[in-house]
């Protein structure tokens, strides 16, 4: 058995992280050696010289990264680079001798992020990964069914209760879970990383540092363990949605302070309803929105839709 069997590599690109010295520095050789490309990455880049001109000798491509590669994050960083540098990556190695799970190798990050910034539609983008381009359902449903699974999963959804949701078989239902997993394998990595910090701490938090305590994650109930995994999900997305929307509603309000004529009468999830002259609507509005579009810094365009009219239900039309 060789090296790349032993990785399972098929391709022959892989990285290795921590290969500066010691097992990782020998592990990258010998994947060369093997026949495979290989991107070395440690703290210190003079410590990768040496390893990048054995690799080179063995007739491969060694790709130089110096980097810090503690978390899921960085790695996945790293694992960009090699995308961009070689074309793909196989598999990822640590410096002693053990791989990453398949999660640490996966773009989608980068795909839902460019999505974002390109104002797509990410429910569109989920359908697409998800069903194909060939499911034969239309436009509308595809979307709808895109939505809900985005939402489910995230919050820990069955099989059987996504099925109900989008009126398909369990077994169906199943399947569409698979997909997506298979599609944005990291969103699967932050879920069990998620719990797994949870189980330990007995703390889940915001973005922002706001507390929630699960204790139930240890339950010896299945039940109860199982409500307590979806509120541990849950409180870092959307407990930090309702953070950005607090902070958001202190700026408007900061910001409307000099304006007595315009009032913040109402919040409803993640939309915010004011009550203002309607000669300065358009004013007003351009104020609200620059507030809360500067309420968080993401890596993501944080933005507003407004609408304007005579009562609620005529500004949401």
């Amino acid at each position: 058995m060789t090296i790349l069997d032993r990785f399972g590599i098929e391709g022959q690109v892989a990285i290795v992280t921590g290969a500066g010295r010691g097992l990782g520095a020998a592990t990258a050789v010998a994947l060369a050696e093997a026949g495979a490309d290989v991107v070395i990455s440690a703290r210190t880049p003079e410590q990768l010289d040496g390893v990048a001109a054995q690799i080179r000798a063995a007739g491969r491509k060694a790709v130089v990264v110096p980097a810090d590669l503690s978390d899921l994050d960085a790695v996945a960083g790293l694992a960009q680079t090699a995308y961009d540098e070689l074309g793909r990556v196989d598999t990822v190695v640590n410096n002693v001798g053990g791989t990453f799970p398949r999660a640490f190798l996966d773009t989608s990050p980068r795909f839902l992020t460019e999505a974002f910034s390109r104002g797509e539609d990410i429910h569109d983008q989920t359908a697409a990964k998800v069903f194909g381009t060939d499911s034969g359902l239309g436009k509308h449903e595809l979307r709808r069914r895109a939505k809900i699974i985005n939402y489910a999963l995230l919050y820990g959804k069955t099989a059987f209760t996504l099925a109900k949701d989008i009126g398909v078989t369990p077994q169906v239902a199943q399947e569409f879970i698979d997909a997506y997993f298979a599609g944005f394998p990291r969103v699967r990595a932050f879920i069990d990383r998620t719990l797994e910090d949870a189980r330990i701490s007995g703390v889940v938090k915001t973005m922002y540092g706001r507390r929630r305590l699960v204790p139930e994650l240890t339950s010896r109930n299945g039940q109860i363990r199982s409500a307590a995994e979806r509120v541990a999900v849950n409180l870092p997305i959307q407990g930090t949605a309702a953070d950005i929307m607090k902070r958001a509603m202190i700026e408007v309000h900061g910001a409307l302070a000099s304006h007595p004529d315009a009032r913040m009468i109402l919040t409803v999830h993640d939309e915010l309803l004011f009550e203002v002259p309607e000669d300065r609507a358009d004013a007003l509005a351009a104020i609200v929105r620059d507030r809360m579009q500067s309420a968080a810094t993401l890596k993501v365009p944080l933005t507003v839709d407004i609408g304007i009219g005579k009562n609620w239900k005529e500004a949401k039309s």
